[in-house]
């Protein structure tokens, strides 16, 4: 078997084997029923996961096997489980000092994977794109007031004290929400409303789904469902990436702040 992977297309839970060499006629025998496996490994491919989003972002299903049956072997509701070993085809960034994370003197890396796989395409290594002879784009945003800050902190003229001072942007903390609402202003009024909000909160505020809710009452609308799930991204200054997930509020207090990652409102009339 040279490779294993899904149909493209196929709308059942198809699997496709790829053979050295093809069989003969006669040569196959009877048909034989079997399962390929490899322990303790699970792949999610691109197009398994573009029909599976909530909240702007896309998630994978990860079986997880118990130690034994009954209750005592439960895992507590709302457990954080750390992945250890995972791959993906993607990229990430890295930076050789943390305490010059956010700051202009920054260096980071980018570590970007050989291939990618296009939503659609049969997860086979034949279907991915390699990055080999490609463009990639890079697109940078950069926070006006941090480099301000830091331009008149290293100022010669301007400075009274002798230090080096850093200046570092806060953690970002974006935010990923979806909700449904009976009445009130249109979906686009309310975004720039939640917006408006967000901007507002000060570096120590926490965001709660009561704050939001109120947003949605204050442009008249009759009922909010409820719970309301907020989810932020969050990027550490280790440059990880990690995902908080709260039907109460999210936010890292003193050391954070808050964009928008994806708000999806749907109204009812």
């Amino acid at each position: 078997v040279v490779s294993v992977g899904y149909l493209s297309g196929s709308t059942c839970d198809h699997m496709r084997l790829q053979l050295e060499a093809p069989f003969l006629a006669g040569q196959a025998g009877n048909s034989q029923h079997f399962i390929i496996e490899r322990p303790g490994v699970q792949r999610t491919s691109s197009t398994q996961m573009q029909n599976q989003k909530e909240g702007g972002l896309y998630y994978a299903d990860v079986e997880l096997v118990s130690l034994g049956p009954g209750n005592e072997f439960n895992i507590m509701r709302d457990t954080l489980l750390v992945p250890r070993g995972h791959k993906s085809e993607g990229w990430r960034l890295t930076t050789l000092d943390e305490t010059l994370t956010f700051s202009e003197r920054e260096q980071t890396v980018l570590k970007m994977g050989r291939r990618f796989l296009k939503p659609g395409q049969t997860d086979t290594p034949e279907q991915a794109t390699l990055l080999s002879g490609q463009y990639v784009e890079f697109n940078y945003e950069k926070a006006t007031l941090v480099e301000q800050a830091q331009a008149f902190a290293q100022e010669e003229l301007e400075r009274t004290l002798n230090a080096s001072i850093l200046v570092r942007h806060l953690e970002p903390n974006y935010l990923y929400l979806s909700a449904s609402y009976v009445g009130g202003s249109s979906e686009e009024l309310l975004k720039a409303d939640i917006l408006s909000f967000i901007q507002g909160l000060r570096a120590e505020d926490f965001l709660y789904a009561s704050d939001l809710v109120g947003v949605l009452q204050n442009r008249h609308a009759e009922s909010v469902s409820l719970p309301l799930v907020m989810v932020t991204v969050v990027w550490k200054t280790d440059r990880r990436v990690i995902a908080e997930r709260s039907s109460n509020k999210v936010g890292a207090g003193r050391v954070s702040t808050f964009y928008v990652g994806n708000i999806n409102l749907s109204r009812s009339l």
